[in-house]
């Protein structure tokens, strides 16, 4: 009976190595946008309000950042999920490169379950833990790197924002009673 995974015995080292750092940045960048989205969006008032009262630049690039929540939250998740997509693919043919698979079935295993458990690990609630036990640290070390992923990503985040914004706006409008309305409900 033939192996089903063989590991690849033409391996191009140096395109493994490659493959291999640009898996681990790509795993760090989504960790950074998951834990940045649990940081900010976790402060509490009183920890906005110091930020606001300190003038030291982390503190000023974290009131920059919260003065727009909705182009914030748009830019970590265009970013997270621009990085984990890219992330997948990269990792896909990281394991393409050093395995061979008899079956598709061990394929899947490795290209799809095991990157996401990784990706889910690493990438997601690893970092959303250690952004909930200590928001304010992780929000100022992840102020530098998030504004400069608000200007990457701008273009597309400007689209969302003003798309999500025209549809809160129709459904609020649709979901308007009038007073007679609310009157007849009350009398039924």
């Amino acid at each position: 009976m033939d192996a089903a995974i063989i590991v690849n015995s033409d391996l191009n080292i140096e395109t493994i190595i490659l493959l291999g750092i640009m898996t681990v940045v790509l795993l760090f960048m989504s960790a950074m946008a998951s834990g940045s989205e649990v940081a900010f969006f976790s402060l509490t008032r009183n920890e906005v309000d110091a930020f606001a009262a300190r003038n030291d630049a982390s503190a000023r690039r974290v009131n920059d950042l919260l003065a727009n929540p909705d182009r914030l939250l748009a830019t970590i998740l265009v970013a997270n999920n621009m990085v984990n997509i890219c992330l997948v693919i990269i990792a896909t043919q990281l394991v393409n490169e050093l395995l061979i698979f008899q079956s598709s079935v061990w394929e899947f295993v490795f290209n799809s379950v095991i990157i996401t458990f990784l990706l889910l690990l690493f990438g997601e609630i690893m970092p959303k833990v250690m952004s909930q036990t200590n928001p304010v640290k992780m929000a100022q070390f992840l102020s530098l790197p998030l504004k400069f992923m608000r200007w990457v990503v701008y273009p597309i985040a400007s689209i969302l924002i003003t798309t999500s914004s025209r549809v809160s706006r129709l459904a609020t409008r649709n979901a308007e009673i009038s007073i007679e309305e609310l009157a007849d409900a009350v009398d039924l």
